[in-house]
């Protein structure tokens, strides 16, 4: 599947989430939870390019070790934040 034809389903399922929020539920929370998935989505994306364009042209870079600690970050942001909202 094109990247643009997952982002324009993403962006869609995104727009019926909100209305749906907008109208039942705590819009703080998910909206931060919603933008957490989103990261998540944008860097899985982001691998997948990387990944696919090393096995193109058959040549590893310093952009697989960007991404891996892009990721590492992220996973420990999340996970602190989300320790940090139930272990107080």
């Amino acid at each position: 599947m094109n990247e643009s034809v997952l982002v324009a389903i993403i962006t869609g399922g995104m727009a019926i989430i909100m209305t749906v929020i907008n109208k039942f539920g705590d819009k703080k929370k998910i909206t931060d939870a919603i933008s957490c998935i989103a990261k998540g989505t944008k860097i899985g994306l982001e691998n997948d390019k990387v990944i696919f364009k090393a096995l193109r042209e058959h040549n590893i870079n310093g952009e697989s070790e960007h991404q891996e600690r892009k990721m590492e970050a992220y996973f420990l942001e999340s996970t602190t934040e989300s320790f940090g909202r139930f272990c107080k």
